[in-house]
């Protein structure tokens, strides 16, 4: 059963960080809320895979992302080419941005507190 809830919610924020990268006209929902999403999606789709979970993985996922934002900022992501794959520069935008680090780690501490609760029903 809590595959199953995972599942929607990995969906339902799919839905929503679609919907943040195509329609949305707010620079700061496309940028800073949609980094938190992306966190928390990635998580709750290990969450469907292993539902009893890893507690630290929201932080790797984190530290992770954080790792292709430093990418950006000493110009190795543009080395490595990345930014011509149209995924990757959609999800995670082509130009170095510390705030968005801060929204990566805000979506990781929802993810810590989305599966202690889920752990507790």
């Amino acid at each position: 059963m809590a595959r199953m809830k995972f599942l929607i919610v990995t969906i339902v924020l799919l839905g929503v960080e679609i919907y943040l990268m195509l329609y949305c006209k707010d620079e700061f929902a496309k940028t800073y809320l949609a980094a938190g999403v992306l966190v928390l999606m990635v998580c709750t789709f290990f969450y469907t895979l292993v539902p009893e979970g890893f507690w630290m993985l929201p932080f790797l996922v984190a530290i992770a992302f954080t790792g292709i934002e430093m990418m950006k900022y000493f110009g190795l992501f543009y080395e490595a080419h990345l930014y011509k794959i149209p995924f990757f520069k959609a999800i995670l935008g082509s130009n170095y941005d510390f705030k968005r680090i801060v929204a990566f780690f805000v979506g990781a501490a929802m993810a810590v507190v989305m599966s202690r609760v889920s752990t507790e029903n």
